[in-house]
């Protein structure tokens, strides 16, 4: 049963007006936000000579109204020939006992190959990721039905995704379930190379809207006129232990796969996996914005 507050935190949600009175307005929180992200770049090679595009504007907002403070986040995405290689969120929360906010930086790689960012000089970390995605074969045959053009294609994104179920685990072993967003956070189609259709779908706990789970799925092309072929790779956006099963199979843990677990280092001021492929940090600190009245903007 949800408190009176907590039902009034998700009411704001759903119907999209300010997330609790004493908060940022959600344009100037997206404004900060966008200031941060814009000044990463990244690359696709270690000579920065293949740049991604940022894209400024986000593709999901996501607020968490019971982890430390109130939480609220944009998430963005870097492309290359319109395909995503690179996602991050950056969110915030007010410093407890202090007129400051606390930027956080989370970033999980969707490239195949290793990326180069380049982090900004204000950050107190960085980002260097290490490996690329592996992805996995979908396996079953989607048909050329859902293959032979977009709006099939969407109808077999949103199939596969739904075929997949995940859970939290946190430090005193409590697990939730996630939920699939069904609606993707962002569809591509690119125009060239082999990957002809893709998607990127959140699994989110039942606290707000924060995403713990990324599922990226990606029709591939084949020769010929047969219908592509389908992969797909879960990805953490968490700092808690996750398992995802397909089909009720398990396809990804971070208990028993040692390159999936997180670290959490500096009094959880630096969360990251062996290889870097995902990351998340306090990045800094900078005043805080001017508080919202209890009237919606």
């Amino acid at each position: 049963m949800m408190s009176n507050l907590s039902l009034l935190l998700y009411s704001a949600l759903l119907f999209c007006v300010e997330p609790v009175v004493g908060e940022p307005p959600m344009k100037e929180l997206l404004k900060l936000h966008q200031r941060d992200a814009v000044e990463y770049s990244m690359a696709m090679d270690k000579n920065a000579k293949d740049v991604l595009v940022f894209r400024s504007e986000p593709i999901f907002a996501w607020t968490n109204p019971v982890s430390f403070g109130f939480q609220t986040g944009h998430i963005f995405v870097w492309t290359h020939c319109d395909r995503p290689e690179a996602i991050g969120t950056i969110f915030s929360v007010k410093v407890a006992n202090k007129d400051k906010r606390m930027l956080v930086h989370e970033f999980h790689t969707l490239s195949e190959n290793r990326l180069f960012p380049k982090t900004p000089t204000f950050s107190e970390e960085k980002w260097e990721p290490q490996v690329g995605v592996e992805f996995q074969s979908v396996g079953e045959d989607i048909g050329s039905d859902n293959s032979n053009n977009s709006n099939g294609r969407l109808r077999a994104l949103k199939t596969i995704a739904r075929t997949f179920a995940g859970q939290t685990i946190d430090s005193e072993k409590n697990q939730r379930q996630l939920r699939l967003l069904t609606t993707p956070l962002l569809r591509y189609e690119p125009k060239a190379g082999k990957i002809i259709d893709g998607a990127l779908f959140a699994m989110v706990s039942s606290d707000g809207t924060d995403p713990e789970v990324l599922l990226m799925i990606e029709a591939i092309a084949t020769s010929g006129s047969n219908p592509p072929t389908w992969r797909c790779a879960a990805l953490r956006f968490s700092d808690k232990d996750i398992q995802v099963q397909r089909n009720g199979k398990e396809v990804w843990s971070s208990l028993n796969q040692p390159n999936h677990h997180c670290a959490i280092e500096k009094n959880y001021r630096l969360l990251f996996t062996p290889q870097r492929d995902y990351i998340c940090y306090r990045s800094h600190d900078v005043d805080e914005l001017p508080e919202v009245t209890a009237q919606t903007k």
